[in-house]
């Protein structure tokens, strides 16, 4: 089941950057198209799995298993998740669209720092702890134009 959601997960994202790079004629644009799919599958997959199989999650990342610091993540992933849907459904502007990805991000970057140190310092080499950071660097990419361009208006 854990490896199922990592493709939804991927096919989200690919969904997402696909269609907000081909249906968005602005950057603000491609933010709203992109957020939903990319933020919804990410926090949104990852909530679900936390929470409802957090013990095949925790293995496959090599983390411990059933502490309330996994269940509070699983939490925030959730309504990260939820006010991202709302902001999109709920046709609010670009500035809460920048606002629910810039926090996104930033979770997912600190999140990929602290993967990258339990590479390094505590040798947890699996899969799913290793493709964080990269994933993270990619999602970084995707986003970077069009928050660029909409940020230094």
């Amino acid at each position: 089941m854990i490896k199922l959601f990592e493709i939804l997960r991927m096919i989200g994202c690919g969904l997402g950057i696909f269609l907000g790079y081909y249906y968005g004629e602005t950057p603000e644009e491609i933010i709203r198209i992109m957020n939903p799919w990319i933020i919804g599958s990410i926090a949104g997959l990852t909530g679900i799995e936390g929470i409802f199989f957090a013990k095949a999650a925790a293995k496959e990342k090599g983390f411990e298993y059933g502490s309330n610091y996994q269940r509070q993540s699983a939490f925030a992933f959730i309504a990260i998740a939820t006010i991202s849907l709302l902001i999109y459904f709920a046709g609010w502007d670009i500035q809460a669209n920048i606002t629910i990805v810039l926090t996104f991000l930033l979770f997912l970057t600190l999140s990929a720092i602290n993967h990258t140190f339990s590479i390094f310092a505590e040798h947890n080499l699996k899969w799913q702890n290793m493709i964080r950071p990269i994933f993270t660097i990619a999602l970084l990419a995707a986003y970077w134009s069009p928050l660029y361009c909409t940020l230094v208006k």
